[in-house]
Order: structure tokens, then C-alpha cells, then sequence
């Protein structure tokens, strides 16, 4: 059997040791993670308590990764040229592509705040293993850090708990005058 498993996860036997997986492994792990999102929802919404208490996480959670489900799915694809700004690379591998389709449309199809900090995780993640160009145990293994510093730093540049596209009220225009959000 190759290092490398070219089909889904289910076809491989349980004691087969699999030392890296294949594109369409990823979008697997990203359809079952749906299902599991969508099984665990009501669990999830009674959790959300902040910054208001809308009882909502869990189906924001679910709805953000079916978001991406979709997109994975060829009903919403994503622009390839994007993939290839976002990679650097001449011809991006279906890897890359898959892994900046999950960034892009978990972010396009983030529902409330739940969901836009899930789809910052989600990019951190695919782009740990779009830049890898690979998903074994050293990709895996960064991939924590990868999400996690993306979340960071999206809250820093943002001013703390505000939404990415749409800053923090008041902010100053590059003028330097006050800037009223409608």
C-alpha cells in the first residue's frame, strides 16, 4: 500500500496505518464534521452565553461548515484565481484548492459570531495544510498552531471582539476623521 490514500477514509481497513491522507480525505473529515456539528447542535447552542446569550452557536457552527459542504459539493465553487493569489504558486494542487475553497466559503457563509470564529479556525488550519502541501502527522501537528495564531490575530487587528470586515464603532477613517458605522 502507497504512503499516500488517494480515496476516502472508509475504504481503508481499521488497521491500516495511514501516514498521510489524500485531498479527498479532507473534504471527508469536513462533511463528517458537519454531520457531527448538526447531531451535537441543540448541546452547542445551550453552551453560548457570550456576548449575548442568543442560544444560537451550535447552529451557527452547523450552518457555517454545511456552508462549506456546499461549496466542496461544486454548488458554490470558489474562484481559482483567488487559490492561486492565496497559494503564491504558478498551478495550485488540488490540495491547495480544496484547502483555500474550505477558507473561502466557510468565511462567505459564516453565520453569526460562532461561525466567523470557526471559519478563522478553519483557515488557519487549511492554510497550515495548503502550505504544506500535504496532510500528514508534521501538517497535522502545526495545524493548532496555525488556527489558533489566525484567530489571534484577526482579534488584535481588529480591536478585540468585532467582526473582521466591519471594525470596531467610532473607528477613525485614513484621514484620520471620525467614522460612524450606519
Amino acid at each position: 500500500m502507497s504512503d499516500v490514500h488517494d480515496g476516502p477514509v472508509m475504504d481503508v481497513p481499521p488497521d491500516t496505518p495511514l501516514h498521510r491522507l489524500g485531498e479527498p480525505d479532507l473534504v471527508e473529515v469536513i462533511r463528517r464534521y458537519a454531520h457531527a456539528l448538526e447531531m451535537h447542535r441543540g448541546l452547542l447552542d445551550e453552551l453560548n452565553v457570550f456576548p449575548v446569550p442568543d442560544g444560537d452557536t451550535g447552529s451557527n457552527m452547523a450552518s457555517t461548515v454545511w456552508a462549506v459542504c456546499e461549496s466542496l459539493d461544486g454548488s458554490h465553487p470558489v474562484d481559482e484565481s483567488l487559490v492561486q493569489t492565496a497559494t503564491s504558486l504558478p498551478a495550485a494542487t488540488s490540495l491547495q484548492v480544496t484547502c483555500s475553497t474550505i477558507a473561502h466559503a466557510s468565511l462567505m457563509g459564516a453565520r453569526g459570531n460562532s461561525g466567523v470564529i470557526l471559519s478563522q479556525i478553519l483557515r488557519g488550519i487549511t492554510d497550515t495544510l495548503g502550505a504544506a502541501g500535504k496532510v500528514d502527522a508534521a501538517a497535522v501537528a502545526e495545524c493548532p498552531h496555525g488556527g489558533g495564531h489566525q484567530c489571534l490575530r484577526r482579534r488584535r487587528s481588529t480591536g478585540g471582539g468585532h467582526h473582521p470586515h466591519r471594525g470596531p464603532r467610532g473607528s477613525r477613517g485614513s484621514d484620520g476623521s471620525q467614522q460612524r458605522r450606519s
